[in-house]
């Protein structure tokens, strides 16, 4: 983030203190912080930090996962712009999709000064947001190997989103809880059926009592041992 801001201009700022007057500094531009949901999230706050002045911009898209391709989603993006400078702020660069479809919709309301900063990125994500926006600036703490053959950073860190916010556990609970309600009722189905069968033949005996007295009372045990 300070290597990201270093070159921005200032104004200078009098203000009075308790004891005397003294002359400060103010950034320039108005700046926006773009967290990407939902991993920007992340990152978002610490730069706020730095950058309390700030606002904050939030632009949402995922993965899809089989595809790879970025799917938008959400963003409350003012048009004409109200920041001069768009900080986004993403830990993973992984195929570059998502960071670069971010910026296309950021430029299209406007702003011209855009730089992306993140944690790790893969050669190939470097690359692709590199040919989609040339006029983009880049920070990363690390780029790492490569991507593997579903997308993801190696060595990387797995999928950031799911380690900051610890839904991991959370969505495969919510896949085991969902194939265990359709097996539930996959059960009930089954047993329903059954004891509709079983009652329509109670029904059926029922009508035949008065012609097949003698054996009805055969009929009628085994019928109440399989209902009960």
């Amino acid at each position: 983030m300070v290597e990201a801001t270093r070159d921005l201009s200032t104004t200078p700022d009098e203000r009075e203190t308790p004891l005397s007057p003294f002359t400060g500094a103010t950034l320039g531009p108005r700046i926006g912080i773009v967290p990407i949901l939902r991993a920007g999230l992340g990152m978002s706050d610490v730069a706020h930090e730095m950058l309390p002045m700030a606002r904050v911009l939030h632009v949402g898209l995922f993965r899809d996962e089989e595809t790879l391709e970025p799917v938008y989603y959400y963003d409350k993006l003012p048009t004409p712009p109200n920041v001069d400078l768009a900080l986004v702020v993403d830990p993973m660069l992984a195929t570059g999709g998502s960071a670069i479809a971010a910026i296309s919709r950021l430029k299209e309301t406007g702003i011209k000064d855009i730089r992306f900063i993140g944690l790790i990125a893969a050669p190939e994500g470097v690359d692709a947001l590199r040919s989609a926006h040339p006029d983009v600036g880049i920070w990363l703490a690390s780029v790492d190997d490569r991507l593997n053959e579903v997308g993801y950073i190696l060595p990387g860190l797995g999928d950031a989103g799911d380690r900051i916010m610890d839904t991991r556990k959370l969505a495969n609970r919510f896949i085991h809880s969902c194939e265990l309600l359709r097996l539930l009722l996959q059960l009930e189905r089954a047993w329903s059926k059954r004891f509709q069968t079983l009652v329509f033949l109670r029904y059926q005996v029922e009508q035949r009592q008065q012609e097949l007295p003698l054996p009805y009372s055969i009929y009628h045990q085994r019928l109440q041992t399989h209902l009960h």
